[in-house]
């Protein structure tokens, strides 16, 4: 005969050893790690994520800002922005009214920005005094403005 020792058959009920449940628990973890990573540059290669970086643009010289009334500019993409003088600084605002789009005009009597659409009406800092905007609490846009010596610049975000 030989030396071996006799097993004794199984039934079935016998725990797993702590080797053998962490080895399991460490393949799933691994598994589920290496196919949400492949999922992920699946996903990335599926929708690529949008760079931005911001541009300034130029728009005119200090000395040329009035202070009585709002300069518009028309930057390359076809967007106006209104550019004045508030008490020293110079800030620049969308003229698109944001209820319903229409351009806003510039009232130099009333020192407010006027929405003919439905008489929406905005103070010098943007802020909605009257209509549908303040109804809504819908400021107008705000553009950065960058001042380098004489030139004051208009900052953008755009795709890059």
């Amino acid at each position: 005969m030989s030396d071996e020792p006799i097993k004794e058959p199984t039934t079935g009920d016998e725990q797993p050893s702590r080797r053998g449940f962490v080895t399991t628990v460490l393949m799933l973890a691994s598994l589920v790690a290496s196919y949400g990573l492949g999922l992920v540059y699946f996903l990335r290669f599926l929708v690529p994520p949008i760079r931005w970086r911001r541009r300034e643009l130029f728009v005119t010289t200090v000395d040329r800002v009035p202070s009585d009334r709002a300069l518009v500019w028309v930057g390359p993409d076809g967007q106006e922005a209104l550019i004045y003088n508030l008490n020293g600084e110079i800030v620049a605002f969308s003229n698109v009214c944001p209820h319903l789009g229409c351009h806003v005009h510039y009232r130099p009597s009333e020192q407010r920005f006027v929405c003919p659409c439905h008489q929406g009406v905005f103070d010098l800092e943007g802020n909605p005094i009257a209509g549908p905007p303040a109804e809504e609490n819908t400021p107008l846009k705000r553009y950065n403005i960058v001042v380098r010596g004489n030139a004051v610049y208009l900052e953008i975000l755009e795709e890059a």
